[in-house]
């Protein structure tokens, strides 16, 4: 079983009042990862918290349209994409949605195999087509790729924001 599944659980908890079933909960957690521009070369994310986030499942169904098992959370560093998301704000993101289409915020592996946040758009062209790795803040720059030197971990579904 890939390290990202394993990491991934299903809690169930139940609330029973006088021997009466009231409501099933279930509860979905997934790993917690930070993004880093300057990590050392690695196959997988690396874990910086032991703990897990647990989301309701009616929101993992509902509002992010998902399944647990796709699920991870990973803690935004640096200020690439600022205002969108900053340094801190943790973003959920479907490690199953690989293809960067439709454009949008997306997880990737950077040059050092860190994890980035970034807004990615593809470019069709005639020869090959391309990808645009853009920095919501615009201090810093864009780049473009060709499609199959990118490795997307995943679509980034929604972003957690602490004020």
């Amino acid at each position: 079983m890939p390290a990202l599944a394993r990491a991934n659980r299903v809690m169930r908890a139940t609330s029973r009042s006088c021997g009466r079933l009231n409501s099933i909960l279930v509860l979905i957690q997934a790993s917690e990862y930070r993004s880093a521009r300057f990590a050392r070369a690695a196959a997988t994310p690396t874990p910086i918290k032991r703990e897990s986030w647990t989301f309701p499942a009616s929101f993992v169904r509902e509002q992010l349209h998902s399944s647990p098992e796709r699920l991870l959370v990973i803690e935004a560093n640096g200020d690439c994409m600022a205002p969108t998301v900053v340094s801190g704000d943790r973003v959920i993101v479907d490690t199953e949605h690989k293809t960067p289409t439709p454009d949008g915020l997306y997880a990737i592996r950077d040059a050092l195999a860190g994890i980035a946040i970034k807004r990615l758009q593809v470019v069709r062209s005639a020869k090959q087509t391309h990808v645009k790795i853009i920095s919501d803040n615009p201090k810093q720059e864009s780049e473009e790729v060709p499609l199959g030197e990118l490795e997307v971990v995943g679509k980034v579904l929604c972003c957690l924001k602490l004020f």
